[in-house]
């Protein structure tokens, strides 16, 4: 009978703060940090199904979902998305391509991009999700780590604010000969 309580006691207690996590995620929708706003902020049940037809997933367990978009200049936008409890965040590095295509079209002529995509969008995105877990979690966390495997790879070169980094497959480091790659890039998209 102790054990029955002692379980029923810790099932209730996890529900009371699972809702109460429900309510904090949606407040966290219009805060402001690290020259961004969240746009949306949305708890998912544990199953819950996530995404659009014809592919949606369950949510491996119940999170909160953070949607933000970082403008830290003219002519940059950097989409952000952040999943607590887990903390895990990423980003687009402040442009879209689409699928299954290698272009650098989305550069030219936009220097604020090629800088977002080069360090600031993960410098920012990492400002951006420590905020969010102080805001959610009410306190810093305690260590924060990158992991990144090709491009990803690439950008776990820098520091960024993270204690630790596992990386696979570093592309280029490329800051030094973006101009080069962009105008070859072009080139062999224009033909």
């Amino acid at each position: 009978m102790r054990q029955l309580f002692g379980a029923l006691a810790v099932s209730c207690s996890l529900a009371i703060v699972s809702s109460a996590r429900a309510a904090d995620c949606g407040s966290l929708t219009g805060r402001r940090a690290a020259s961004g706003v969240v746009v949306a902020a949305q708890h998912f049940a544990a199953e819950e199904k996530i995404g659009a037809d014809p592919h949606p997933w369950a949510a491996p367990r119940a999170f909160c979902r953070v949607r933000a978009r970082l403008t830290p200049a003219a002519g940059s936008d950097i989409e952000v998305e952040i999943w607590l409890p887990d903390a895990a965040a990423g980003t687009d590095m402040g442009h879209e391509t689409p699928f299954g295509t290698i272009t650098a079209r989305w550069a030219y002529g936009h220097p604020q991009k090629l800088i977002d995509w080069d360090y600031r969008a993960i410098h920012l995105t990492t400002l951006f999700a420590k905020e969010m877990i102080r805001a959610y979690y009410g306190g810093a966390p305690q260590r924060s780590y990158f992991q990144g495997c090709s491009d990803g790879g690439r950008e776990a070169h820098g520091r960024n604010g993270h204690v630790g980094r596992a990386l696979a497959a570093p592309a280029t480091l490329r800051a030094s000969c973006a101009p080069r790659l962009m105008g070859r890039v072009l080139a062999c998209d224009s033909r």
